[in-house]
């Protein structure tokens, strides 16, 4: 994520990109970052509770992400005067590299669950 930015601005600072696509980046990496804290934080919550509160909160957030972000990109696209093309690119660039980030520390929390418990 950090790494983005610093790519971001970069481009921007060597002006290879304009003030609008920059600031279309930025969102799209800020509403990411956004998505993917929540994401941790209701995972982290549930990990220790019952099944049902676990996936109430697992399930239930990612509807209510998902509700989120279209709603948020929404307004983002038809108010703010920034790139479409850009912001979409970068948004799902984004979202799909720290949705593959979520799956692999489920995964790795899970696996050393199992671990912990054959001990």
């Amino acid at each position: 994520m950090f790494i983005g930015f610093v790519a971001l601005y970069s481009l921007y600072q060597f002006e290879i990109i304009g003030k609008t696509t920059f600031s279309s980046g930025a969102f799209a990496i800020i509403l990411n970052f956004i998505n993917t804290a929540v994401a941790k934080y209701s995972y982290d919550y549930s990990y220790t509770k019952s099944n049902k509160i676990f996936m109430m909160f697992t399930l239930g957030g990612m509807f209510l992400r998902l509700i989120f972000l279209l709603v948020t990109i929404l307004i983002l696209l038809m108010f703010l005067n920034i790139d479409k093309y850009a912001f979409i690119l970068i948004f799902f660039m984004f979202y799909f590299v720290l949705l593959i980030f979520e799956i692999i520390q489920y995964k790795t929390k899970v696996a050393k669950a199992v671990i912990d418990d054959e001990r």
